[in-house]
């Protein structure tokens, strides 16, 4: 039995991981170089050496790559960010208002509260959705199949015409 793409028909099936891999390329590469400069002191030689490492990834390789896991850091930047420059507003809305030392101070606790809560709170999503939803994406994104050049996911299409024959058959 052999399985064909839904889409081109190819039987030219490749893993997604496998299409990922191939795709990067890592990069170690080293230069040197000579120049000639013209001051008002008259000709300077100078000597240069630079070193490049890195990966290079195709755009294919790109589309294939692996669900990503929910980076916390950028919780953490963005409440330390959301206080100071909600500190910077409050303070200048204390002093266009004229508002008390001991009201601004209520509400730049009260802000502070409310930006740490929705902090916790996206702390909250962000690590659920790395314990329990990345899971099943990664082994979903591990079992995929790209048809040859055309690069497009078999599973996703049969998953969406699937549910397109039942919401069909849903409305008549």
């Amino acid at each position: 039995m052999s399985i064909q793409c839904p889409n081109c028909q190819s039987e030219d099936l490749v893993r997604t991981s496998i299409l990922y891999a191939d795709g990067l390329s890592d990069l170690d590469a080293q230069t040197r170089g000579i120049g000639i400069a013209f001051a008002d002191s008259g000709a300077v030689l100078g000597f240069g050496r630079a070193r490049t490492s890195g990966t290079l990834q195709t755009r294919l390789s790109k589309q294939a790559s692996p669900p990503c896991k929910k980076r916390y850091r950028y919780i953490v930047i963005a409440w330390i960010l959301g206080l100071l420059i909600g500190e910077i507003l409050l303070s200048y809305i204390a002093i266009l208002m004229r508002t008390p030392e001991s009201r601004f101070q209520q509400q730049l606790s009260y802000f502070a509260w409310a930006c740490s809560g929705l902090a916790v709170v996206i702390f909250w999503i962000f690590w659920t959705f790395n314990r329990s939803v990345l899971p099943g994406l990664y082994r979903r994104w591990e079992r995929s199949l790209y048809a040859g050049a055309a690069a497009i996911s078999s599973m996703r299409i049969l998953r969406s015409r699937e549910r397109d024959r039942r919401n069909n058959r849903m409305g008549d």
